[in-house]
């Protein structure tokens, strides 16, 4: 099936039909992704606001890569060096990357950033998917399901534009949602596995050693097949 990915190919073009292509997922979003995120701690009132990367604040996006920084910082420092958050901030800038910030609106005066999600559509090898950049929660909000609940309503979307014609006059349907995960990760390696998530056969894998030690990679790719991967 030819698409307009496959027309144009020179840099302006296809930032553009990202951007269309971003316009799709945000209305998505919004339509199906909820208003507020149900804590364990049904005190906590995590809000959704879900921005595309044109609208994002300095502010905003500083306060995103703090989350980062905080959560893993020690490991990007250590594979990509002391100058990653350079590399870091440009991508956070991509074209058709759309965040959802979840905001702390537990109290009328407090708007803390609780976490983020960014993510935009992609091609990756032969696959098309929605490819989820990051998902980052601040680590006093952690263990109260607000990452699984989001990833459960993440879930759904690659079906749910899988549905629009419009779309798939233009686009290849998604496969699914992909994602890179580090291999020293565990707690979010583990994480995905229990959404349903495996391993990509694009992923860096284990090495076994002649001494029989294991040589892992510094990340893996993994992915959740949408309908459409088994038609």
């Amino acid at each position: 099936m030819s698409t307009m990915l496959d027309t144009y190919q020179d840099s302006a073009t296809i930032k553009s039909l990202e951007r269309e292509q971003s316009t799709y997922l945000k209305a998505e979003l919004k339509a199906e992704f909820p208003r507020y995120i149900e804590a364990r701690n049904h005190e906590l009132k995590i809000k959704t606001n879900i921005i595309d990367v044109g609208s994002i604040s300095t502010n905003e996006l500083n306060a995103c890569l703090d989350l980062i920084d905080h959560n893993l910082g020690a490991i990007y420092a250590r594979l990509h060096g002391p100058t990653w958050k350079m590399d870091k901030i440009k991508e956070m800038k991509d074209s058709g990357l759309i965040y959802i910030l979840l905001k702390d609106n537990s109290t009328e005066v407090s708007s803390k950033l609780a976490g983020f999600l960014s993510m935009r559509i992609l091609v990756d090898g032969d696959l098309s998917v929605l490819y989820l950049y990051e998902i980052q929660l601040d680590k006093a909000y952690q263990n109260n399901k607000i990452g699984s609940q989001a990833m459960k309503h993440l879930s759904t979307l690659p079906d749910k534009i899988n549905m629009n014609r419009r779309y798939l006059s233009r686009f290849y349907p998604l496969d699914g949602i992909s994602l890179t995960v580090f291999s020293d990760n565990l707690g979010a390696l583990k994480f995905y596995q229990a959404q349903g998530y495996k391993f990509s056969k694009m992923s860096p894998r284990d090495k076994k050693l002649k001494d029989k030690t294991v040589e892992k990679p510094p990340y893996y790719i993994m992915i959740k097949y949408s309908s459409a991967a088994y038609l």
